[in-house]
Parts: C-alpha cells; sequence; structure tokens
C-alpha cells in the first residue's frame, strides 16, 4: 500500500471529503477513486440518474482511463432495460467488466427489452468469448417482478443475460435472484400462467450445470432466492451444496410455497458443515409446508424466521430443540407468531399456557420478539430461558408497560435494548415514559420536567439520578446505548 492510500483511509466513509481529496493530483485521485468504490452505488433509472447521463460519463471515463472511476457498484432500475438503450448497456458491460464488483437489475412491466439467442450477449464478440468475464463481481442481485407465460418465459424475461453474468463471474461470492411466480402472486390456478416450471430449469441450469460450466459458482457464499420453493428446487439446492464448500448464509422466501418435510430437511443437510445463517422469510398463509429441521446444524449462528398472517395454521414445524438442532446459535429473530405448540419450540419449549421453565438456552444473545407474545407473565419465562442475552428486540403497547420492568430487573447481561412501538398503538398510559426507563417516581420525574433542574450536564449514569431511583431502569444496562424508537 503506497503512502497515499494510506492517506486516503482516514477519510473514509466521508464521501464529501473524498470527492475533494480527488482534486488534488493525479494519485490522490487514483487513491480516491479506488476509496469511493466501497461506500459508493450508482443507481440508474427510475428517476434518480437517466441513462443518457450514463452515457456521458462513460464517454468521460474513456478519455481520463477507468482507474479515476469511482463508481463500481451499480443499481440499473426497470426503465434502463429497454430498446432504445441496447447501446449503452453495451458499452456499460465492455468498459466496466474489468473492474465491476456489485450489480443490481430491476425488472419490471417497462422493461421491453428482449433477450434470447439473437442477442448481442450470445451473438456478438467480445461478449461471447470465453476470456470475456467480470474478475472482481462479487454480488448479483436479480429481482423480476413481472409474470410471464411459459411460451414467452425464455424470450422476454432476461434469463439469457442473468444465466451469461453469472458464467461470466466466476469469483461470485453472493447472489439473490427474484422471479415473480404465479403461486406468491396471488393467481394460482391461472392457466395463463405457468412460469414456475421454467424458473426451476433455468435454477437448475444455474446451479448445476452439465459440461465444462460445472461448479461455476464454487466460490459462492450467501443465497438469497425468493421464486416458488418447492420439492424440485430444494432437490437442485440439495446437489448444489454437495459441491459447494464455502455457503454460509441463506435465504428461502417462503411465501406461496409447497414442499415436503424430507425435501426440506434433505437439502439443509447438504450445506450443514458450513452454514452460519438460515433465513425464512415471507411467511404468510399461502405458504402450506411443514418444516423440518436437521438433527444438527452446528455450525448455525443466525436463524431469522420472518412473515406475516401466519394463524391459518399452514405452517408447521416439526419436533426441534433451539440447543440440540442449533447447538452454537447466537442470534434468533421472530418477527411473526402462530400461537400452536409448535412454535413455542424456538422459546425453549415453552407454550401459550404452560409457563414452565424446559431448561436454559445460554448460547443466544441476541434475540429479536413478535409482539404477539409480549406480555408481563411470559416475558418472565423468556429472559429465564434466554440468561445471556445481550441485545434485545421487540414491540410494545401502552398495556405492557410493565415489560421494561421485568427486563431491566433480570437481564443482567443485556448491553443493547431496542423497543419498537407495536401495531396496536400507543395509549395513554398511567406510567410516563421517563419513569419507566429511569426507575424515578413519576411524580419526581414531572417535577423534573417542570422545573428543568436536571438537563444536558447532568449525564444519565450520574450519582443525581441513581440517588432518585426506587427500582430498576435503563441504567442497568451494561452499556450506556439503548436504541429506544
Amino acid at each position: 500500500m503506497q503512502v497515499t492510500d494510506q492517506i486516503i483511509q482516514y477519510l473514509l466513509p466521508d464521501t464529501k471529503h473524498l470527492r475533494q481529496a480527488r482534486l488534488v493530483c493525479k494519485d490522490w485521485c487514483v487513491s480516491s477513486s479506488q476509496a469511493l468504490r466501497k461506500v459508493t452505488r450508482a443507481r440508474i433509472g427510475e428517476h434518480c440518474s437517466n441513462v443518457q447521463k450514463l452515457s456521458d460519463f462513460l464517454s468521460l471515463a474513456e478519455q481520463l482511463g477507468m482507474n479515476t472511476v469511482s463508481v463500481t457498484n451499480f443499481t440499473f432500475c426497470q426503465d434502463v432495460f429497454q430498446t432504445e438503450n441496447e447501446s449503452v448497456i453495451k458499452k456499460f458491460l465492455l468498459m466496466y467488466h474489468p473492474i465491476l464488483e456489485s450489480f443490481t437489475l430491476w425488472f419490471d412491466l417497462k422493461s421491453t427489452m428482449s433477450f434470447d439467442s439473437n442477442g448481442f450477449l450470445l451473438t456478438t464478440d467480445p461478449f461471447r468469448n470465453e476470456s470475456f468475464i467480470f474478475p472482481k463481481l462479487k454480488h448479483i442481485e436479480w429481482d423480476d417482478r413481472r409474470l410471464f407465460s411459459s411460451e414467452t418465459f425464455m424470450k422476454h424475461s432476461g434469463t439469457q443475460l442473468l444465466e451469461w453474468l453469472l458464467n461470466k463471474s466466476p469469483n461470485l461470492q453472493s447472489l439473490s435472484i427474484h422471479f415473480e411466480s404465479s403461486s406468491n402472486s396471488g393467481r394460482v390456478g391461472d392457466g395463463d400462467f405457468s412460469s414456475d416450471y421454467e424458473t426451476d430449469e433455468l435454477l437448475q441450469r444455474i446451479f448445476c450445470p452439465k459440461g465444462p460450466r460445472q461448479n461455476k459458482l464454487r466460490h459462492l457464499r450467501s443465497l438469497h432466492l425468493d421464486v416458488n420453493i418447492n420439492d424440485k428446487l430444494l432437490q437442485i439446492l440439495s446437489e448444489f451444496f454437495l459441491h459447494t464448500k464455502q455457503m454460509s448464509s441463506l435465504t428461502l422466501c417462503v411465501r406461496g410455497s409447497h414442499f415436503l418435510p424430507e425435501s426440506f430437511e434433505t437439502m439443509l443437510s447438504s450445506v450443514n458443515e458450513h452454514l452460519e445463517e438460515l433465513r425464512l422469510v415471507s411467511l404468510c398463509d399461502k405458504s402450506r409446508c411443514t418444516i423440518r429441521f436437521p438433527s444438527s446444524l452446528r455450525n448455525l449462528r443466525l436463524l431469522e424466521i420472518t412473515g406475516w398472517n401466519v394463524n391459518s395454521g399452514n405452517i408447521r414445524f416439526d419436533s426441534f430443540s433451539l440447543s440440540r438442532n442449533f447447538p452454537r446459535i447466537k442470534t434468533l429473530v421472530l418477527d411473526c407468531w402462530n400461537d400452536n405448540p409448535e412454535w413455542w419450540q424456538f422459546l425453549g419449549g415453552i407454550t401459550s399456557n404452560n409457563c414452565n421453565n424446559k431448561g436454559q438456552i445460554e448460547t443466544v444473545q441476541e434475540l429479536v420478539l413478535p409482539e404477539e407474545i409480549i406480555n408481563k407473565a411470559k416475558i418472565l419465562d423468556i429472559v429465564k430461558v434466554f440468561p445471556n442475552l445481550k441485545k434485545l428486540d421487540f414491540p410494545i403497547s401502552s398495556e405492557e408497560i410493565e415489560v421494561l420492568h421485568i427486563i431491566f430487573e433480570h437481564c443482567s447481561e443485556l448491553t443493547d435494548l431496542t423497543v419498537r412501538r407495536s401495531s396496536s398503538g400507543w395509549k395513554k398510559s398511567k406510567e410516563i415514559m421517563d419513569s419507566v426507563f429511569t426507575g424515578i417516581p413519576s411524580d419526581i420525574c414531572m417535577q423534573i420536567l417542570r422545573s428543568n433542574s436536571l438537563n444536558s450536564r447532568f449525564p444519565v449514569l450520574s450519582s443525581k439520578i441513581n440517588s432518585l431511583r426506587t427500582r430498576p431502569g435503563i441504567t442497568n444496562l451494561k452499556s450506556k446505548y439503548s436504541d429506544i424508537i
């Protein structure tokens, strides 16, 4: 690292000063541009920056040299992918393929450009050459919100572009794919839209290609799939994970999905040795599945279950234990809830009508809870199940304000508390929030507010406040920081 590079590092992540540093001299321009690439993302289209500005930028970069370019992370919005913009896209790919690091592509009905076997990607030099690659491209996000019939899927959906990008990105580490399907769009059974089969075939070619392209995604570490999850797809992923030794983060959108518990278990078992983060998101009443975890995901550190309207009981969980199935779990995120007994397995086996402690889970240090289980009786049992909590996040209503007193009193290891307003709103409470958080009686809090006798000159942890306290408050947290939204 040169001296100039070391100096510029002190300016991160201040983009304003980094841009000013580019004006000092040529060496500072190059070093500042490289630093800006880490913190800057350009968004093209959708009223942010039109395609003509991108064309002008490419012309300028062509004159000054690509080593002075300060942006290597791009988002192309829906309106970029129109027929009249084909020449600009071609120029962008030609100039940026050596340095592009992150590429996000959005599609909707505004995206009229057609990609098929006769398109420029497969018929024009140098795009079709094997030597044309994106050596630094680490992240691709593909988000297509259009619905296609099986007859038009391959021609208009842009799958040729997606496959081409993945084949040309040998060092890809993060991949996110969203295809709108008839299942999760609410049009189940509509005969005009049947692209789920074509999506499975596409993912088969991406993750399990035949011939010389086999194992192209061997460096992939993070995978996010927002498609219809079925047994066929889980089988494809199982085969892919067996040949991928670096996969550490997996996110599956379960909305509108249907699969067998055996298929899900087999898929997770194939990535058992490396998986550290598992997110099952977008659970809803359209999801019809039973989720079965392997006997042990020994390296899993984070488990996230999120969604909405899961009270129908269509999503079920086979028998499991946090301490047994996830022996090293540190972070548990529960942002949706069903009162069926199998859901209570996430909280150590307690049930809605049985608060007996079934055993402590000492590995969990970060916990996010849904509002359905936030009440005085239940929160006391939960904090006993997780004795080593350091970070806690939950929504609260004015009726359940006593929950905070329990947390301040019993969570001795807590350093970070986030309290959000619940969806039920906030009504007038008998206790004012200042009293709840500080432990100072309400009448004294009102006197302090009226007289302004305790202002910013007195720190929160001062002896003056502690002398007024009659019960535990926010100052019981080990850290002085607390995020109260």
